[in-house]
């Protein structure tokens, strides 16, 4: 009998302690891992601020005109801009069968634009433009400096979140129209593309 007490309580002592041995294995819970918020990186992409575009120009004859005029632009509002923008132009004229013009007119300008209505905008420029005194009569061609402030607006148009075309009508409000190579009116008609939206 106390042998049979003593196998039974050994017993319960073995199957206890399995039992206690289970209750205290560990446990792994598989979690997802961490991910960083990228909300505030988001917000300080100064990119989806940025923009480039430019405008073009082509007229081919007896007065002959060709423009390149990249510019980039930074927008801190949806209803506002100020940029940066490069000059090519290359001029020519006719004033005589003798007597031809041309000249390689390079600049550049800044620019400020506000847009309203959802199609239009005001445009504020300073350009400033070097190119050959278009003199003929001067001798030797002498390069001379421009300045030319522009003021007007026109049409802006978004096509999709990343890109917008504008038609411009700018007037040349420089009180020295003896180095102005611009003539008032001054149209333009571009693009803008958004390097991040």
């Amino acid at each position: 009998m106390k042998i049979k007490s003593f196998i039974l309580v050994l017993l319960m002592l073995i199957m206890g302690g399995n039992l206690i041995k289970a209750q205290t294995d560990e446990v792994t819970y598989h979690t997802a891992p961490i991910q960083k918020d990228t909300s505030k990186i988001r917000d300080n992409d100064w990119l989806r601020y940025m923009s480039v575009g430019g405008n073009f120009g082509l007229q081919v004859g007896t007065y002959t005109h060709i423009e390149a005029s990249p510019h980039i632009a930074y927008h801190p509002k949806d209803w506002f801009s100020v940029g940066l923008g490069a000059t090519y132009m290359f001029f020519r004229t006719k004033y005589s069968p003798n007597e031809i013009y041309n000249t390689h007119i390079i600049g550049g300008s800044v620019f400020t634009e506000a847009y309203f209505l959802r199609i239009a905008c005001v445009h504020l420029e300073y350009q400033l433009l070097n190119f050959d005194d278009w003199n003929p009569k001067a001798g030797d061609p002498v390069r001379i400096w421009s300045n030319n402030f522009m003021l007007g607006g026109g049409f802006y148009q978004k096509t999709n979140q990343r890109s917008a075309f504008y038609l411009l009508l700018l007037y040349n409000i420089t009180d020295k129209p003896e180095k102005n190579i611009l003539s008032n009116p001054v149209f333009k008609a571009g693009f803008t593309i958004w390097l991040n939206k």
